[in-house]
């Protein structure tokens, strides 16, 4: 009999801790999630900032939300839509949403009214999420469909450095009419949602599309998708208690929602998250928080190898180096190899793929 060595010889170029085969450990990611909350309640899960979210922060506060968005007649495969930056909320809304077996349809906040309109109609969202600063565009593109509830939000929340090359100078923009999202927390505190029994193949995420052949599609992203996938991440990149995966895709792209939200949930590892790309935050924040693992765009990699700012001790921290979404230039590749001593690993994936598909190992 043949060995899974000798029928698939590529797998000789993995490492020991690269797993030949996959099978899923957690029958949907609620689970997941909550595997690993029991696992050690105090871990961190989200490193915002200044601000660091434990698994236990992180379970009362879904809770709470997932209560209060009940009690709006929110429930079992309804949509709720996220216009969110990568921002804490997004993370503490995505297990909200799914302990009611509710479903997360992410949306780029750069959508104007048409754009976001046609996502809002065709995924039948009853519920949007969205930063304030986007309020006005939800409420305009949200006419004419099912949505019936908007929570606004703030990415000044979680933090207290306000740092201006984040945030600007701009102050809060309260909306009448719209719910925040932390008074329904702290409102609904101590609660706890009726559970509900969740199985692999009920809906998790339904992205979108980037639309490139026609209009924007749905993709009926299942638990066990998000399960498989986020274990694809936290095996090929060695993520686990005690690194840190720096969230530099959006969080809204397929690969944000598996590699910086689902895989950290599964791994026990906190996804550091700085609302939005600026290379020498970026690059800060890294050093800060001890990052191990990053996967984004071939432009973030070039933006620090040309920038004079970030030096090769801001990375010194990462362990698993990957880009995906683009070609990756071989000059591109050797620059910053020379700079920072990292080689950048390549990975292939789809919306419809949950992201991972194709993927180098880490060796």
């Amino acid at each position: 009999m043949t060995n899974v060595y000798e029928s698939k010889p590529w797998l000789a170029n993995y490492d020991a801790d690269t797993p030949p085969n996959v099978d899923i450990e957690h029958v949907d990611a609620l689970a997941m999630f909550r595997a690993s909350l029991e696992r050690d309640r105090t871990a961190p899960i989200i490193r915002y900032f200044d601000r660091t979210v434990s698994f236990a922060e992180l379970d009362e506060m879904s809770d709470a939300l997932a209560v209060a968005l009940a009690k709006d007649g929110i429930g079992f495969a309804d949509r709720v839509s996220f216009v969110l930056q990568n921002v804490p909320q997004f993370v503490i809304a995505t297990v909200a949403v799914w302990k009611l077996g509710a479903v997360v349809v992410p949306v780029n906040p750069m959508y104007r009214d048409r754009e976001l309109s046609t996502v809002l109609a065709d995924s039948g969202a009853v519920a949007v999420i969205c930063l304030e600063s986007s309020a006005e565009t939800v409420a305009t593109a949200s006419e004419g469909t099912e949505v019936r509830r908007v929570i606004t939000t703030s990415e000044r929340d979680f933090q207290s450095r306000g740092d201006e090359r984040i945030f600007g100078s701009a102050s809060r923009i309260r909306h009448d009419g719209f719910p925040d999202l932390l008074e329904l927390i702290e409102a609904h505190r101590g609660q706890k949602p009726e559970k509900v029994d969740l199985s692999p193949e009920d809906l998790a995420y339904l992205p979108y599309t980037s639309g490139t052949t026609g209009p924007p599609k749905g993709s009926m992203n299942t638990h066990s998708n998000v399960v498989f996938a986020a274990q694809i991440y936290r095996d090929w990149l060695g993520l686990r208690p005690g690194g840190a995966m720096f969230a530099v895709a959006p969080l809204f792209h397929i690969t944000g929602l598996i590699g910086h939200v689902a895989a950290p949930l599964l791994a026990g590892a906190p996804t550091i998250l700085t609302c939005r790309f600026h290379p020498i935050v970026a690059a800060e924040s890294i050093s800060e928080h001890r990052a191990t693992a990053i996967i984004g765009a071939i432009t973030v990699f070039i933006a620090w190898t040309d920038s004079a700012a970030v030096s090769k001790e801001s990375l010194s921290s990462l362990e698993s180096v990957y880009s995906g979404g683009a070609p990756i230039p071989h000059a591109a590749l050797e620059a910053f190899r020379s700079k920072f001593g990292h080689y950048i690993h390549n990975g292939y994936g789809l919306t419809e793929t949950n992201s991972p598909a194709i993927v180098v190992p880490n060796s």
